[in-house]
């Protein structure tokens, strides 16, 4: 049993696994656990990461009634976090396309694969909903690790106003995707 979405079988729709240790005691696990989680779950992880100092308020995510918001705990605590949303790259809606908003990881549980596990906890809900595409403008910072799992970079690298160097990253999901209307000549 997977317990990632869509595995009826899975008791609270839940994956709990072992993550090994890095550092000093590489030889000790500890268990985490990855499920669905509200938008508001999210938000205090959020704001202290992705953006600290910045002005906390309400959320374009909660304005999205579609919305997959996934976290991993570690005991009680949320240690890491994603949303997504439907969403194409133009801000409008195109069947099947979704964006990839807010991947947060704790900087403490960093490196231990906490990142792929809520990835693939996300994504396979998307395949399960039909998704046939997931993006995201992804941290340069980040660029690594989304490579990785399986993205790819659509164009050169940006700035952000407030949260620094972005590139904009495609996975397909899958059969292969039908670019939104109007989309970059890349993308076709």
């Amino acid at each position: 049993m997977t317990g990632l979405p869509g595995d009826e079988a899975a008791a609270g729709r839940c994956y709990t696994g072992p993550i090994v240790r890095m550092g000093s005691r590489e030889h000790m696990t500890e268990a985490f656990a990855i499920r669905f989680i509200t938008e508001q779950d999210g938000r205090p992880l959020r704001w202290g990461y992705l953006r600290p100092g910045m002005p906390q308020g309400g959320s374009i995510y909660d304005r999205a009634p579609d919305a997959v918001h996934v976290g991993a705990f570690a005991g009680e605590s949320l240690i890491g976090s994603a949303s997504l949303l439907l969403e194409d790259q133009s801000r409008g809606v195109t069947p099947g396309v979704w964006r990839l908003r807010g991947m947060i990881i704790h900087p403490d549980w960093r490196r231990r694969d906490v990142g792929g596990r809520v990835l693939a906890f996300g994504i396979a809900e998307l395949e399960r909903r039909g998704a046939s595409l997931v993006w995201c403008d992804g941290r340069t910072a980040a660029l690594a690790f989304y490579l990785r799992h399986g993205f790819h970079v659509v164009g050169a690298e940006t700035e952000t106003p407030g949260t620094g160097p972005h590139y904009r990253l495609l996975r397909s999901l899958g059969t292969a995707p039908t670019p939104p209307a109007g989309a970059p000549e890349e993308l076709q």
